[in-house]
């Protein structure tokens, strides 16, 4: 079992479509959630950066979406113009520090 840390899911090269390339990937399974039937109400609204509730659903994915690595540790969302998961219990700032 390794020791979670924080790991880069999106660049910012994807520039504002990172919050869909983030929603695709746990759509399509390549991100495990934990709570999927909680977040999945998102995914319409972040099929593209042209809905109006775009931002407001990336905001409240990063805040609901519970993330899993293949050990069962769990992360959250963080975006500091990348995109990290980071294991919960800790912040982004302990790792960028």
């Amino acid at each position: 079992m390794k020791t979670p840390t924080i790991e880069l899911i999106c660049d910012s090269h994807h520039g504002i479509y990172c919050p869909q390339f983030v929603m695709e990937q746990i759509r399509d399974k390549q991100l495990i959630c934990k709570n999927y039937n909680e977040v999945e109400k998102y995914f319409n609204d972040l099929s593209t950066p042209d809905n109006e509730f775009y931002w407001d659903a990336w905001n409240d994915l990063m805040i609901n979406a519970i993330l899993l690595d293949k050990d069962g540790n769990e992360y959250y969302i963080d975006q500091s113009d990348d995109v990290w998961v980071v294991p919960v219990g800790t912040s982004f700032e302990d790792y960028i520090n």
